[in-house]
């Protein structure tokens, strides 16, 4: 959306790539985003600036737990499971650092 209100993030993983990270300095605040895949999960860290939202794409096995800060996402305000779509969780985010894990 205009001016950063509303970002996506959706991290690409492909062939033996096992990690990435990256960070953006936008006009609302800092962006970052990084992931690694270990043991068949896949963990993603975010940064989303104040007043900002996110569509954050989590790695995810169809209708599996996906797990932010050891806590199952839910429906908490904050943080809402959208819907599961072609390998991913989809979480609606508001600012803020989250810490997500997913079995693959």
């Amino acid at each position: 959306a205009p001016g950063f209100k509303k970002i996506i993030i959706k991290p690409q993983p492909a062939g033996d790539l096992t990690w990435a990270k990256g960070s953006y300095l936008s006009v609302r605040g800092k962006i970052s985003s990084e992931w690694k895949i270990d043991n068949n999960r896949f963990n993603l860290k975010v940064e989303i600036p104040a007043n900002t939202t996110a569509l954050v794409y989590i790695r995810s096995k169809e209708n599996h737990p996906v797990m932010e800060s050891n806590q199952p996402v839910g429906n908490t305000g904050i943080l809402t499971l959208l819907r599961y779509e072609k390998g991913y969780a989809v979480v609606e985010a508001g600012s803020g650092t989250y810490s997500f894990d997913a079995g693959l």
